[in-house]
């Protein structure tokens, strides 16, 4: 298993034990065995993050991007959080829980 599956899965406990019912989000192509070949959706949304999920407390939308290692977020990632953040929804990039952690504590502070 990859460092970013353990990492995600690690944050996807974490943010389920903390108040908050979230789980991973599958947005990219599905193979095809009769085609030989990846399929995409035509209609799925660019950047979408990789965990996705609510504030259990008031419904409010969360948003998590996964980072691991050297991997950047790419254009359509980076607008999709400043979106989501602009709309009122918790979103955001984090490398480990310890990043989800200190995303969240922000969000105690007036």
């Amino acid at each position: 298993m990859s460092r970013t599956n353990d990492v995600t899965k690690n944050i996807i406990r974490f943010l389920n034990y903390s108040g908050f019912k979230a789980w991973r989000n599958n947005n990219g192509a599905v193979y095809s065995v009769r085609r030989k070949t990846f399929l995409k959706n035509p209609l799925h949304q660019l950047g979408v993050p990789d965990v996705i999920g609510f504030r259990l407390s008031d419904g409010k939308a969360l948003f998590v991007e996964i980072k691991t290692g050297r991997d950047k977020l790419s254009d359509d990632q980076i607008r999709f959080l400043q979106q989501a953040q602009k709309a009122g929804c918790i979103a955001f990039k984090a490398s480990n829980s310890l990043e989800v952690v200190e995303e969240l504590n922000k969000l105690k502070k007036p």
